[in-house]
């Protein structure tokens, strides 16, 4: 663009054109911007290159929308205005074609939000119009006779005076505002104005040409918002309008009804009234040094020496003064102190109130805002005594509470009001809110001096106020002050949300002790800073909601997968980017008698809660609790139920405090009443309603908060534990608290055991659970686990989780018809499940049981687990026991039974007595399972469920129940290496099956694998049974030959000896009492 010689001329046009538009009130940064976005419009327009059809349809858009908008008169202006420049006739012998459409997109293309930018600056825009009007009219003509032409007939068709006469759009509402950016009306509205009026070059015209320049000019100085007319009548029928005019605006409708409103109704005025009697007033005298006498702003400038006068011309009254300047004299030169500032004692005293309200620089003390530190000036002191001195009572009496008060105040709004990044809790504010009570009669009786102070001055009273005297009239409300400084000091840290209010309750708990001067205070305040906590708990108690949107509670949900749903209640953990400082903290904590009381309670009710609203019981427990008063409420009262050992010991109540500028107060009171007496009698009674509607609200606000009772405050507990006795209290605390925790807590247990008992019948389900899978029943699930020994030894596909479900579920549906159709058999491993070797095979089955989601909480899924690992090893057992006991004699035809037996007859007797070895050890440990382990721990588990009261007791007891089973049952890590020698007997076993059955078709001849080598039927029965007798020789020695008895033997004494030595170090090394029994039984029966 910048190649082009028109843009110098297209850029002053376009500053013209933004001028003519907005106005002359156009600092030069504004006019920049404005020009540089009509440049950019301009620099981006496609020029000649537009498509008809997509400018009409960006024009019957935006018609559109001033029709769905309510703005009927700006939607028929749009449509008339670009009806009119695409049907002119000029461009029908133009050489461009649909040049018509090509200017119609470039107004469009240089507006901004025309919908939006109309309603926010419709004023403006109409004042601007009617600016450039105006203009228009009055500039001169500088049209030259040469110049004339011949009229253009396209042109004179127009009445272009009485078009631009009429009013396109409606004057705006005086509500919207005149705030103003490049208005994308005016562009398209003074564009087209203007191009009504510049001459072109290629086309004549016989219209006269406007002086541009005094148009612009005359529009930048029109009087923005002056346009004040009232509208003229309507003029009658048929008569021509001469003069220019605005009519009345249209309401505004998005419903596209216009309706016209009373526009410029003067309101009726009332009848006047007879004259009254003014108020007199008092003439105001102005004195430009009353308001650097007030605030003494000359002590605050170091380069100005003030001294006071003395109240007497004795010498020893200014004694600041005259032992400086004895000092001097006595100084012999060597050294010259400079004489101190001096101010009376009055001033002094009022300063140091002022300080410990607002602490700033001052005459005596300076500020460090930084490191909130104050400290005492030098050289300025009082007419009676040395600047040293007064610096050192001041360092000693006053400087630490002014600190103190200093730091106090900073932490309360830091508190109540965080910035910075800080965080707070709902704990730390009611711990801020009870040091702000605890502070109020200190702020009071500090009111109080500064009032005798005042009194003093005006000469209303005499005080004898010193400075000696203040301090001793405050000195214990100045260590009160320090010693709440140093608990808060003490006990609010930077850490987490959670560990931030733990470690504030903690610490208050200990400054609670018979020890602490400050015991009282601080258990008011402990009280006082339990209120969020109490409100957690007290929500979660009756809605079972955790509403903790600050995270300082000291529990959590978790993301459980054992549990059904998936959430369980933990204590609150640290991030896992915690610092050590954090982790340090959190371990003083877990050591704390008084969080364990906390976290103890807040696990266990929040459990219950869930526990209770998931079965739909919350409601029951909340309707029975409502004689149960807020959590807060009941513990303050119990607190104070321990104490009745005391005879005066009372319940502390809410009464409203009183305070020195009570009086203050009722006077603003009275004045405001009083103003609106008269106020009433003056004017539109209407118009002073709305004056003075927000006296009238505070007066309403005012009234309310006296109607209702003051909320309990500190200073409220504190007066009730001062009036039980003046010696220290006992650590009541923890009993208080534990006592209406526990009320609430065994009042919810109580809804929710007698459900696990009465609904769900946990006793059944566990029963259920020991006969099924710890074969207590073993009478029922025989026929199912034998089946699946043979389908596994026989090599069959037994591996379908439907088929075993379905067989368990005929077997288990007579005796258990509520639960059988929850208990499914699933395979965990098809790896496993292809071996023949039972005792492996059966690592690949695992039992699911469907519990309910209540139940789901006691028995988890890892508790399933260790079920089904005592199911599997159980078993295996009865596989061992099963496949020796069907082991059946072997017996040779033709043999006798009490005869001598030969070689072949003691390698068989050998393998029996193996046999009898193996079924030894197997029912020795099958007798240790059964009765000592399952029976005896399931029985004890029963009897100890009747006694449980709450929910975590009986997921306890279940958790130690399993535990106890699995490690009676030798199925922990400790026993790994016994584990290790079961698995070699059960191989061992499987290999003597083996060797069992080959020892059956050497010697059995009904066998199916003996083969019949005799094809010769014409032998004679004699001949017949010696070919036999050979044939049984062959086989026996063959057998003989092949048997594998001796290291099977060999192998089972081995695995004996280790089976025994383990036992015996887990007995009497270890102390595994509970093995004793078995241990005996397996080294007795050791072969030799």
């Amino acid at each position: 663009m910048s190649e082009d010689p028109r843009n110098a001329a297209v850029y002053q046009n376009l500053e013209k054109l933004i001028k003519c538009l907005i106005g002359k009130d156009l600092t030069d940064a504004e006019l920049s911007s404005l020009v540089q976005y009509a440049v950019q419009k301009v620099r981006n327009h496609r020029y000649m290159s537009t498509n008809s059809f997509e400018v009409s349809r960006s024009v019957d858009n935006l018609v559109d929308r001033f029709y769905y908008e309510g703005m009927m008169n700006q939607a028929n202006a749009m449509r008339f205005l670009s009806s009119l420049i695409m049907n002119h006739g000029l461009w029908k012998e133009h050489y461009e074609v649909d040049v018509q459409y090509s200017l119609v997109d470039f107004f469009i293309h240089m507006t901004h939000e025309p919908i939006q930018t109309h309603r926010r600056n419709r004023l403006l825009m109409e004042d601007r119009l009617m600016a450039i009007r105006d203009a228009i009219k009055a500039a001169p003509d500088f049209n030259e006779p040469k110049d004339l032409a011949e009229p253009n007939l396209a042109e004179t068709e127009i009445d272009w005076v009485a078009f631009l006469s009429q009013d396109f759009i409606a004057p705006p509402y005086e509500r919207y505002g005149s705030d103003s950016s490049l208005s994308d009306w005016s562009d398209d509205t003074s564009s087209e104005l203007s191009s009504q009026y510049e001459a072109e070059i290629d086309c004549k015209t016989s219209l006269d040409q406007k002086e541009m320049a005094k148009v612009y000019a005359s529009c930048r100085d029109y009087p923005i918002g002056t346009n004040t007319f009232v509208p003229e009548p309507k003029r009658p029928a048929g008569r021509k309008k001469k003069m220019f005019s605005i009519t009345q605006p249209m309401c505004m409708s998005f419903s596209g009804i216009q309706t016209r409103p009373n526009w410029c109704t003067l309101p009726t005025l009332e009848t006047l009234q007879p004259p009254r009697s003014h108020r007199t007033f008092s003439t105001f005298v102005f004195d430009p040094n009353h308001l650097a006498k007030t605030i003494h702003s000359h002590w605050w400038r170091d380069d100005i020496k003030i001294h006071t006068l003395t109240p007497t011309k004795n010498p020893c009254a200014n004694f600041a003064i005259a032992h400086v300047q004895h000092l001097n004299r006595h100084a012999r030169g060597l050294l010259k102190h400079s004489l101190p500032k001096t101010v009376n004692e009055t001033c002094l005293l009022r300063e140091i109130i002022f300080m410990f309200f607002e602490p700033v620089d001052c005459c005596f003390f300076k500020v460090q805002p930084d490191l909130l530190q104050i400290s005492v000036r030098s050289n300025v002191s009082i007419s009676s005594v040395s600047h040293s001195t007064l610096k050192i009572t001041l360092e000693e009496e006053v400087l630490p509470a002014l600190q103190a008060m200093y730091q106090l105040r900073q932490l309360i709004k830091d508190l109540l009001r965080p910035t910075d990044g800080m965080t707070s809790t709902g704990t730390l504010e009611c711990f801020a809110v009870g040091l702000r009570d605890l502070m109020h009669p200190i702020v009071q009786r500090l009111l109080a001096c500064e009032r005798q102070l005042l009194d003093k001055a005006a000469g209303k009273t005499e005080s004898d106020l010193t400075l000696i005297a203040f301090v001793l009239h405050m000195r214990e409300q100045f260590k009160q002050l320090q010693q709440l400084q140093l608990l808060a000091s003490d006990a609010i840290i930077e850490a987490p949300p959670h560990l931030k209010s733990a470690y504030l309750l903690t610490q208050l708990f200990k400054h609670t002790r018979v020890h602490v001067p400050h015991q009282k205070m601080v258990t008011a305040l402990l009280l006082m800073t339990l209120k969020r906590f109490c409100d957690i708990s007290d929500n979660w108690w009756r809605y079972a909601e955790l509403n903790d949107s600050r995270l300082e509670y000291i529990v959590e949900y978790s993301a459980d997968a054992s549990v059904i749903g998936g959430q369980g209640i933990r204590e609150r953990c640290l991030a896992a980017d915690a610092t050590p400082a954090h982790e340090a903290i959190l371990a003083e904590l877990q050591g704390c008698a008084f969080y364990k009381l906390l976290i103890t309670y807040a696990l266990e009710s929040g459990e219950t809660q869930d526990l209770l609203a998931s079965i739909n019981l919350l409601g029951d427990l909340v309707n029975t609790s409502q004689q149960l008063r807020p959590l807060h409420k009941d513990l303050i009262r119990h607190f104070f139920d321990e104490l009745k050992s005391f005879d005066s010991c009372v319940q502390p109540e809410s009464r409203p405090r009183s305070s020195v500028l009570g009086v203050v107060r009722q006077e603003l009171r009275q004045f405001d009443e009083q103003l609106l007496k008269h106020t009433t009698q003056i004017g539109n009674p209407q118009l002073m309603d709305i004056f003075t509607q927000h006296i009238r609200r505070d007066q309403a606000q005012r009234n309310q908060m006296e109607e209702q009772s003051p909320s309990l405050q500190v200073l409220d507990i504190l007066e009730a534990l001062d009036k039980c006795t003046k010696l220290q209290l006992p650590q009541l605390m923890p009993r208080a608290l534990g006592k209406v925790l526990r009320q609430r807590c065994d009042l919810a247990n109580v809804y929710v055991m007698r459900w696990y008992r009465d609904e769900l019948l946990i006793a059944d389900h566990v029963r259920f659970l020991r006969h099924v899978l710890m074969f207590e029943a073993d009478y029922l699930i025989y026929p199912f686990y034998t089946n699946l020994f043979r389908q596994i030894e026989a090599g069959m596909n037994w591996a379908s989780s439907s088929d075993l479900t379905t067989e368990l579920y005929d077997i288990l549906d007579v005796h258990y018809p509520n639960m059988a159709c929850e208990l499914y058999v699933e395979i965990i491993s098809r790896s496993r499940s292809q071996s023949i070797k039972v005792y492996e095979a059966l690592n690949a089955v695992g039992m699911v049981y469907m519990m309910p989601p209540a139940l789901s909480r006691i028995i988890t899924m890892k508790h399933m687990i260790s079920y089904n690992n005592i199911w599997r090893l159980m078993l295996k057992v009865k596989w061992a026991a099963w496949k020796l006991e069907n082991m059946h004699f072997i017996r040779r035809k033709d043999t006798d039974l009490y005869g001598p037996l030969d070689l072949l007859g003691l390698t068989v007797r050998r393998l029996e007595i193996l046999r009898f070895w193996l079924i030894n050890m197997v029912n020795s440990l099958h007798t240790h399972l059964c009765t000592h382990v399952l029976q005896a721990i399931g029985s004890q588990f029963e009897d100890e469920l009747q006694k449980i009261l709450t929910i975590r007791e009986l997921a306890k007891l279940h958790q130690e129940y399993l535990m106890c089973l699995s490690k009676h049952c030798l199925l922990t890590e400790e026993f790994e290496e016994f584990h290790s020698a079961l698995e070699q007997i059960f191989h061992l076993i499987f290999v003597l099956d083996m060797e069992w059955n080959s020892c059956g078709n050497y010697l059995n001849v009904s066998h199916a694998l003996s083969l019949d080598i005799s094809s010769d039927n014409t032998l004679s029965l004699d001949e017949q049974d010696s070919i036999f007798s050979a044939e049984e020789s062959n086989k026996a020695m063959e057998y003989l030959a092949l048997n594998q008895v001796g290291e099977i033997e060999g192998t089972y004494i081995r695995c004996h000896q280790m089976m025994a030595s383990i036992l015996t170090s887990l007995v009497y090394k270890q102390d595994q009492k509970f093995l004793n029994s078995l241990e005996v039984a397996i080294s007795s029966s050791l072969p030799c």
